[in-house]
């Protein structure tokens, strides 16, 4: 199922400082100087390995990390620096990541980076499958930065990736958000060929921005392919609500897709959807953060039809909600036997938190403590995205404590004790950093 292969890029600043070492009863850890990174993206590979993708801050500067981990959760040596590789752009890049892997197992990375004062645009690094090298036949040396004309002097023109997926024919689907931080938000695409190039058969010259006005605006966090090729993207709008909007595989809004290929859905005062997932009878799941009055920010699951109602035979209407306090957007992902698994972060200490719910939305009551999980690091911690084993198991990356953070389960909720420390794993992508210089 090509929806299952989505990762969301979920952003979250203010992360304190890296953990050092790891006592008895704590997530295995590596010792290094500070940095501050974040996991964005998960994807297990055919061969069982783990990449995760993110952000790496020291000091002032950004760049896209990646860590690659055995299958116990220890980091892989022969991938970049001892497990880790890091990669910068000209001017920078936000960190921002979401990440797919290839058939022929190279990685394919893409986020936001900054190309002129004031700008920021789509980036994409592609990698070598074993050892983390950027690949020579993709873009420029590896990386490609999308063209865009510079802002006016004194304003501003900012792409936000939100996500990524890789179609059959090996084209490669950015969504995301521009906004001029004023009054302008709107969806941004954009379809690259397996070498990098814009592919100017999709939009116009391989970008679509669909700005719906500053009263209706709306930007997209996450991106699902369906199996005729056309792309559903979910994020908000500025009503704010939960939005979806579909297109075709040329790029046009699909009009047989709700009003005119969008579809906003208002869930509790306010909503923001993280993470979009297609099942195989083509229904479509977008996961959210919802403010519910009285009872906070909850998690909600929305369910539609192929042609974007919303499907009343899910949930209350076709909307669940969760009492479970949510911190950030949600990923989401589907399995087999069509169970809807949600992974974010929830609760005051942070934690990494999973719901599982069952194919009309009830909770599933096999699942951790009637249907939901909470993991607890040595330090505060969010979840950020969701990937699925073929055995079932469920790996959750995030950060904690400003690492990269790890998470396995068994398929009824448990944390799996064969994966790193008690089924958790830290790491910070320091090393990496002093052995660039």
């Amino acid at each position: 199922m090509l929806g299952s292969v989505v990762l969301l890029v979920l952003a979250a600043p203010g992360i304190s400082s890296p953990r050092r070492g790891g006592a008895a009863g704590e997530p295995a850890s590596d010792r290094s100087p500070a940095s501050v990174d974040i996991g964005d993206a998960v994807v297990v590979g055919r061969d069982g390995a783990i990449v995760v993708a993110g952000l790496s801050r020291r000091g002032g500067r950004y760049q896209f990390g990646l860590a690659r981990y055995r299958p116990n959760g220890t980091l892989d040596p022969r991938f970049g620096t001892g497990g880790r590789v890091l990669t910068s752009f000209p001017r920078g890049g936000s960190g921002d990541a979401a990440l797919a892997e290839q058939p022929d197992g190279k990685l394919v990375v893409a986020g936001a980076v900054r190309a002129a004062t004031n700008q920021t645009v789509f980036g994409i690094g592609r990698y070598t499958r074993r050892g983390g090298r950027l690949d020579p036949s993709f873009g420029r040396g590896g990386t490609v930065m999308t063209p865009a004309p510079a802002p006016r002097r004194g304003t501003f023109s900012l792409t936000y990736a939100g996500g990524l997926v890789l179609q059959r024919d090996g084209k490669l689907v950015v969504a995301g958000a521009r906004t001029n931080i004023k009054d302008r938000l709107g969806i941004a695409l954009a379809r690259y060929t397996s070498a990098g190039t814009l592919d100017p058969t999709f939009g116009v010259r391989g970008k679509v921005e669909t700005d719906l006005g500053s009263r209706s605006g709306a930007a997209e966090s996450g991106v699902a392919l369906q199996a005729d090729g056309k792309i559903v993207t979910a994020g908000y709008s500025s009503m704010p609500h939960l939005a979806a909007a579909r297109f075709t595989s040329r790029g046009a809004l699909d009009g047989g897709f709700g009003s005119a290929g969008t579809v906003v859905t208002p869930v509790g005062a306010w909503s923001e959807a993280g993470g979009v997932a297609i099942q195989p009878d083509r229904r479509i799941l977008v996961a959210a953060s919802a403010f519910v009055p009285h009872s906070g920010v909850q998690l909600a699951v929305v369910r539609y039809l192929p042609n974007g109602r919303v499907d009343t035979s899910f949930g209350v209407d076709g909307t669940v909600v969760t009492n479970f306090a949510v911190n950030g957007r949600p990923a989401i992902a589907i399995q087999r036997d069509g169970k809807i698994v949600v992974a974010c972060g929830v609760g005051n200490p942070r934690r990494f938190g999973l719901a599982r719910y069952d194919t009309r939305g009830a909770l599933d009551p096999t699942f951790g403590e009637g249907g939901k999980v909470r993991a607890r690091f040595a330090k505060a911690s969010t979840a950020h995205a969701v990937a699925l084993q073929g055995d079932g198991k469920i790996v959750v990356t995030g950060s904690s404590g400003g690492d990269f953070a790890l998470a396995r389960y068994s398929v009824d909720g448990e944390l799996d004790e064969s994966f790193g420390t008690g089924g958790l794993v830290t790491t910070a992508l320091g090393p990496a950093w002093v052995a660039r210089r």
